[in-house]
């Protein structure tokens, strides 16, 4: 598999991590994404903006909770080049979804509902795996603390398309990736939106 049993084949703290170009899987993303929106400069039409937002908002894995407001980034990002919104909302958006999935496919309902004093199951803090779930990991964090070694496959990255999934890894997981996760969660960058006079649409000038 992409990611092997072993956190040494994610690059985590490993020497031996080389990670994957996010290049290598276009093709393979391509492959899920609706005909009309796979040609070359489809962002750059009269209708990008309406047919993007229409897509997330009628998607079955976006959360209910969240379609509006990804919708709405979509456009956004699309029509006035609001990178900063975008992934202020899709990221916790997506975030959401899989971790709806990681539920169904573990059997794992605790871990659906933020707990006080309790850790979340996030796409970040793999250097945590063994403490807490972390959606995208392939094992799960251990059930007795007291045995740190003893832990259960996570059934979520074998249900993922191969294209996706490693995107996903590249995107949050691995160590020469972008962590994009920890970034906009922990401050690492700045997510304030841009000012108008800085807005531009996706592939402008």
């Amino acid at each position: 598999g992409a990611l092997g049993l072993g956190e040494g084949a994610l690059g985590l703290g490993s020497g031996a991590g080389t990670g994957r170009t996010l290049a290598r899987h276009d093709a393979e993303l391509v492959d899920h994404v609706p005909e009309r929106l796979a040609r070359d400069g489809w962002w750059r039409t009269e209708r990008a903006a309406d047919e993007a937002a229409e897509i997330v908002a009628s998607s079955a894995f976006v959360p209910d909770g969240w379609r509006d407001a990804a919708a709405m980034a979509a456009r956004d990002l699309i029509e006035r080049g609001d990178d900063a919104r975008f992934v202020a909302v899709a990221c916790p958006a997506l975030e959401s979804a899989l971790r709806e999935m990681f539920v169904a496919v573990n059997d794992a309902p605790e871990v659906l509902v933020a707990r006080l004093g309790e850790y979340y199951a996030t796409m970040d803090g793999f250097g945590q795996s063994r403490v807490h779930d972390v959606i995208l990991h392939p094992r799960r964090a251990p059930i007795d603390p007291a045995r740190p070694d003893a832990r259960r496959p996570n059934a979520l990255p074998s249900k993922l398309p191969p294209g996706a999934r490693n995107a996903l890894e590249d995107l949050f997981m691995r160590d020469r990736g972008p962590a994009l996760r920890a970034a906009y969660a922990h401050g690492s960058v700045s997510l304030d939106p841009r000012a108008e006079d800085e807005k531009q649409p996706i592939g402008g000038d």
